[in-house]
């Protein structure tokens, strides 16, 4: 048998695993997030068949969640649905590309929020309850 060279860099392949698993983690944690603060605004989204519908899905998803609910509580930590993933994603990168050029100034949460205010479009279409604001104001604040 003649002896076939693998020209293969494990250390790549082994890179590549460890980033699709930091990935993952940073999606859970990012949802979990995401969660948290739709249980913050839950008596305003219970009360709200738009909210409800838009922010919360029925089923859970993320392991972080799944872990954290150990009781079966009717409104325990809630589980978001993709956009609103998305969106508190969105807020968290823009902080964290912004963060090093403006965390020696004052008012450095103001400046936070109104960049992202300025940078993300939403499709929340509750007319009763400001969605946008408070997800970005919750995250920069949690963010710092």
């Amino acid at each position: 048998d003649e002896e076939i060279p693998i020209d293969i860099n494990f250390h790549d392949i082994n890179a590549d695993i460890y980033n699709n698993k930091l990935n993952n983690i940073n999606d859970m944690t990012v949802s979990y997030i995401a969660g948290f603060l739709i249980r913050k605004k839950l008596v305003d989204i219970l009360k709200c068949n738009v909210c409800k519908s838009e922010l919360r899905s029925e089923n859970v998803t993320n392991p972080l969640i799944k872990a954290r609910q150990y009781q079966t509580i009717k409104y325990g930590l809630c589980n978001p649905v993709t956009k609103l993933f998305q969106f508190v994603k969105d807020i968290l990168i823009i902080s964290s590309k912004c963060i090093n050029t403006i965390f020696h100034k004052q008012n450095v949460a103001r400046q936070l929020i109104l960049i992202n205010e300025m940078n993300l479009e939403h499709s929340f279409t509750c007319p009763d309850h400001d969605v946008k604001n408070f997800l970005i104001q919750k995250t920069v604040h949690m963010f710092l």
